[in-house]
């Protein structure tokens, strides 16, 4: 007397790459909504006890009923739509699209980093999102660039100091001459 003999169950999945999973998750769960106790962790702290392990349960879930369909999440612009469309079979026209739980900005992911490198504890987003939302910065991304990219490089500073190696000379001769250490460079 099982449960798939007394009700009709059709189960419906989405199977993502495992490059595209990982990453989303661990900006959700280790970094945005801190999901775990202990400090921040790096991406390979966080991801050493995560496995891509499907296959075990799509087996699982094919013995519970006959009507089983995995989509390739990728594949699929919009899975909502997808779903209501294809698999309901309902009509879509006054379904106005919507985007929910996007990734936030790398600064806004900054912010919920540090804001929850300060607990040892599971922490959850509300806070920074409020935050965020009540100045605005959540709704929408800045036109500037990704903060990393501001951040000079080594490279960028060799070349910024051989642009200024004269001024470097004469400072530096300033200061011996008034019995200071020249600006060590090195």
């Amino acid at each position: 007397n099982s449960i798939s003999s007394r009700y009709q169950i059709i189960v419906v999945g989405y199977l993502r790459r495992p490059d595209k999973w990982i990453s989303s998750a661990y900006l959700q769960w280790g970094l945005k909504d801190k999901s775990y106790i202990g400090p921040i962790k790096t991406f390979n702290e966080w991801v050493s006890d995560k496995p891509y392990t499907v296959s075990p349960k799509l087996d699982t879930w094919n013995t519970l009923s006959e009507s089983v369909y995995f989509y390739n999440f990728d594949d699929i612009k919009d899975v909502s739509i997808h779903f209501i469309k294809g698999v309901l079979e309902l009509d879509i026209s006054d379904i106005k699209p919507v985007r929910e739980n996007d990734t936030p900005p790398p600064a806004a992911m900054a912010l919920f980093s540090y804001y929850n490198s300060f607990f040892n504890e599971r922490n959850s987003p509300n806070r920074v999102e409020q935050l965020l939302q009540k100045t605005g910065c959540y709704e929408s991304s800045p036109s500037s660039a990704d903060f990393n990219e501001l951040i000079p490089s080594k490279e960028d500073i060799i070349i910024y100091l051989n642009k200024c190696g004269e001024e470097l000379t004469k400072i530096n001769e300033y200061l011996i001459k008034n019995n200071q250490n020249e600006l060590n460079i090195n």
